[in-house]
C-alpha cells in the first residue's frame, strides 16, 4: 500500500488519538492532497511534501486561533502534524516489511 494510501486512512484515527489533532485533520488531509497533486511520487519530493503540509497546517492553526473558539498554536500544529506522520510513516514501515515477493524456502526435513 502506498503511504499515500495510507496517510488518508489513517490521519482520521490520529486526529481521534492524539490530544488536539481533530480540528486539524481535515488541514492535514487538504494539504496532504495538494502536497501529493503537486510533487508526484519520488523519493526526493518527500520533504517537500512534509514541508507544504507542515506549513499549511500551521498557517491553518493560526488561522484558527484568530477566528474562531479553536486554541492551537502554530508550534501545536507542527507538533501534531510530525506526530500524525510518525504515524503513517511507521505503519507504511511494518506494511513493507510484511510484503513477501518471494515465498519462503521450505523448512528442512529431519
Amino acid at each position: 500500500m502506498r503511504w499515500i494510501d495510507l496517510a488518508k486512512l489513517l490521519i482520521p484515527i490520529a486526529g481521534a488519538v492524539i490530544p488536539k489533532a481533530a480540528p486539524l485533520v481535515p488541514a492535514i488531509l487538504v494539504a496532504v492532497d495538494e502536497a501529493q497533486r503537486a510533487h508526484p511520487d519520488s523519493d526526493e519530493a518527500r520533504e517537500v511534501k512534509r514541508a507544504h503540509v507542515i506549513n499549511s497546517v500551521a498557517a491553518s492553526a493560526e488561522i484558527a486561533s484568530r477566528l474562531g473558539p479553536v486554541a492551537i498554536s502554530p508550534a501545536q500544529a507542527i507538533t501534531i502534524a510530525q506526530a500524525v506522520f510518525q504515524i503513517v510513516d511507521t505503519t507504511h514501515a511494518i506494511a513493507k516489511a510484511q510484503r513477501v515477493d518471494d515465498p519462503p524456502a521450505p523448512a528442512p526435513q529431519p
